[in-house]
């Protein structure tokens, strides 16, 4: 019987049915790597997380080519609030959990054998993301900027001065909606 067809179910009639509570502790053991019991009591509780997380969790498991050797949620990163878990596993959230560092293969049970090259392909992807500029970061502008940008002259910026490039490409802009600071000289 498939999750599926297990779900069409009433909660009701799985816990009167032993067949089917049957299924459905071996599809939460299967999905959610817990130990679930042949407990009556908890089966609605198994039947609700399973029809709101599990088939797509169990869709994540099949697509995926990497499993956590823990049953629990991993944060992605130190201090961070977003956690990875086999249940919500992805290729590219498991790349990202490595770029972290990427000794953190010890902790798969499973990963592909080419995991080295898809860790370089996907660091190198996401290195070239960050480098390129987005319209809110902050620049300090070079004179080089002056020479390709003559809106900036016009707008009275300087080399030297920390601008919102977003900014730079709306030349439109009036002078006083232009973000600008003087970065502090240091004294030699």
């Amino acid at each position: 019987m498939t999750l599926e067809e297990l779900l069409t179910y009433s909660p009701a009639d799985i816990v009167k049915d032993a067949r089917l509570s049957g299924y459905l502790v071996k599809y939460y053991r299967q999905i959610f790597d817990n130990e679930a019991c042949f407990c009556g009591s908890k089966y609605e509780q198994y039947y609700y997380r399973l029809k709101i997380e599990g088939l797509k969790a169990m869709k994540n498991q099949q697509e995926c080519d990497f499993r956590l050797k823990t049953n629990g949620a991993l944060p992605m990163s130190f201090g961070s609030s977003e956690t990875i878990s086999n249940v919500s596993m992805t290729n590219d959230k498991a790349l990202k959990f490595l770029k972290a560092n990427k000794n953190r293969i010890n902790l798969f049970s499973k990963y592909p054998e080419n995991w080295k090259e898809l860790f370089e392909t996907s660091t190198e992807q996401v290195n070239k993301e960050d480098s390129e500029p987005k319209e809110d970061d902050v620049i300090v502008v070079t004179s080089e900027d002056l020479d390709n940008n003559p809106e900036l002259l016009e707008a009275g910026i300087q080399e030297g001065d920390e601008i919102q490039l977003g900014e730079i490409v709306k030349p439109e802009a009036p002078v006083n909606k232009l973000r600008k600071t003087r970065r502090a000289k240091k004294n030699k």
